[in-house]
């Protein structure tokens, strides 16, 4: 899909403001608001857990080993919320700031 920023997640979090079907309907769409580059010792545990929370399974997805992540700030039908990336995308994501990304769950 050139031209476009998928944002693909392998299952459905807590955080994510609306169902997996809700979050991936082309009416409603999402925008990347904003694209911040922070060490893993500014993530505190109560967001990282918040984040990489499941939503239908017990447990959470378990970040690397990166000294780097990316929070990308995202908004969906009024709602803000986050996701936590390693670096290797950086350019593209803030190729995309302030612009429609496509959830893919």
């Amino acid at each position: 899909m050139a031209g476009e920023c998928v944002i693909r997640f392998a299952a459905e979090y807590c955080k994510m403001p609306f169902s997996a079907e809700d979050m991936m309907d082309p009416d409603r769409p999402t925008v990347l608001l904003a694209v911040l580059r922070v060490g893993r010792e500014q993530l505190s545990e109560e967001f990282v857990k918040w984040d990489t929370l499941f939503r239908w399974r017990s447990g959470s997805f378990e970040l690397s080993d990166s000294l780097e992540f990316l929070v990308l700030l995202l908004l969906t039908g009024g709602h803000l919320w986050t996701t936590i990336r390693t670096p290797e995308k950086e350019a593209q994501y803030r190729s995309f700031v302030g612009k429609e990304v496509i959830i893919q769950i």
